[in-house]
């Protein structure tokens, strides 16, 4: 299984994260899994929500689409390791704050990127601050507000025909932008 997730970093991570010309940060990082994740400490109600997640066949298929409305980054990664032991797979954490570009173009340009690669690699993608994307729309000027708008349209379709597990983190307000035909189940604290 080592070998397998070392393998997997070699051939696949060099050139699958091309660091955005405005940050020296890209805000996608690889995450190997081990059966220990799956011991860490995790708030008990979440605990239960997962494990009668854990019985519906989307998650068996590795196919669960989530929605994580937790008060801290930290819970939401823990609770994304869980379950990527159980569907044994190593974890793609992308913060979307980060990782959207200023740059027109170049976010849709990442995002065609990770996901055409994600596809071949058996992941599961956590996004991370998805609030950035599908919160509550503040002011702006028309020119952001539309490069927004269509990177989520991408957003949407991308996770649409993705045929892995997907999670989004959202801060406690939620996602509310985030369309109902993706049948994201939530949980929160």
């Amino acid at each position: 299984m080592r070998f397998l997730s070392w393998l997997t970093i070699l051939l696949i991570l060099p050139g699958f994260i091309d660091a955005q010309t405005d940050s020296l940060k890209t805000g996608v990082r690889f995450i190997t899994v081990t059966s220990k994740d799956s011991m860490q400490p995790m708030n008990e109600s979440i605990k239960k929500r997962l494990t009668g997640l854990q019985k519906q066949a989307a998650l068996q298929d590795g196919n669960l689409r989530l929605t994580l409305q937790l008060k801290n980054q930290t819970d939401g990664l823990i609770t994304a390791r869980w379950l990527a032991v159980r569907q044994k797979k190593n974890i793609l954490h992308i913060d979307l704050s980060v990782y959207s570009s200023k740059y027109i173009g170049e976010t849709e340009k990442n995002l065609e990127k990770l996901f055409s690669k994600a596809a071949n690699s058996n992941l599961l993608l956590l996004f991370d601050e998805a609030d950035a994307l599908f919160g509550k729309r503040t002011g702006g000027n028309e020119a952001e507000n539309q490069n927004r708008e269509k990177i989520t349209i991408l957003l949407i379709k991308k996770i649409e025909g993705y045929k892995g597990s997907v999670l989004l983190n959202c801060k406690t307000e939620g996602c509310p932008y985030l369309p109902a035909r993706l049948n994201f189940s939530g949980i929160s604290e």
